[in-house]
């Protein structure tokens, strides 16, 4: 969940750069501001590339999760699966309700 929150971090402070402060990178000429600019280049690829890799933490981390349930539990039958479509569900509610809508709410 950490890494998830990595990237979502990088994708809410990119995309909420003024055109003010990407002009104070292009004057900079820092390494740090180089490598900023680069990836803002194509805005696009940039935000697809950071979905996809939160979509990937997020599964890794239910799969993870759901077998360590799984190995304390001991569910290895049906009501184990329907535990893990549970959590599964709940979530990614979670994600989606106090990730994607609360961050477009601020």
């Amino acid at each position: 969940m950490l890494v998830s929150a990595l990237i979502s971090g990088a994708e809410a402070a990119l995309f909420s750069l003024t055109h003010q402060q990407i002009a104070q990178c292009r004057s900079k000429q820092a390494a740090q501001d180089s490598k900023v600019l680069e990836v803002l280049r194509s805005p696009i690829q940039l935000l697809a590339t950071l979905l996809i890799l939160n979509n990937l933490a997020n599964v890794a981390f239910i799969v993870l999760s759901t077998h360590l349930l799984w190995k304390i539990w001991g569910m290895n039958d049906v009501h184990g699966l329907g535990v893990a479509g549970l959590y599964a569900y709940l979530y990614y509610y979670h994600c989606f309700v106090w990730g994607d809508c609360a961050q477009n709410l601020c």
